[in-house]
């Protein structure tokens, strides 16, 4: 069965697993611009979950239960399946550019930023979130 998945991913909404996102925001929004939050990498599966909060962009169809209050939107992906994983730097604020490659069956994650660099391949990548917050 032949991917539905372009190249390389240009909205939030190539991703897998995107429903929420869909539901949420009226117009796809870009990939691009990320304040990273954490990482998290675990020996099982390999796997790797990176939080991040999209800038400059918030839901315009939030549910009600969500509230009026916010102006942060909280995204994450979740990868299985990795290798080749390269990290340099860390700081208490991690501003970054974030790509996705997903030609063929290992899919590449970008994230470069002044003060932090990673990048990695894996089998699978799905979307979480996204959720949303008041940041002071």
């Amino acid at each position: 069965m032949a991917s539905k998945l372009k190249d390389f991913a240009m909205y939030w909404t190539d991703l897998p697993c995107n429903e929420l996102m869909k539901r949420v925001f009226s117009k796809p929004p870009e990939i691009g611009v990320i304040d990273l939050f954490d990482i998290e990498i675990k020996r099982d599966g390999p796997s790797i979950i990176v939080n991040f909060d999209i800038i400059d962009v918030l839901p315009d169809l939030a549910p009600a239960k969500w509230g009026t209050q916010f102006n942060r939107c909280r995204v994450g992906i979740y990868c299985l399946g990795v290798s080749n994983v390269i990290i340099s730097g860390v700081s208490t604020n991690m501003m970054a550019e974030i790509s996705f490659n997903l030609s063929s069956n290992a899919k590449e994650v970008i994230i470069s930023g002044d003060d932090f660099n990673m990048s990695f391949t894996c089998d699978h990548i799905s979307l979480t979130g996204p959720s949303v917050y008041l940041s002071q």
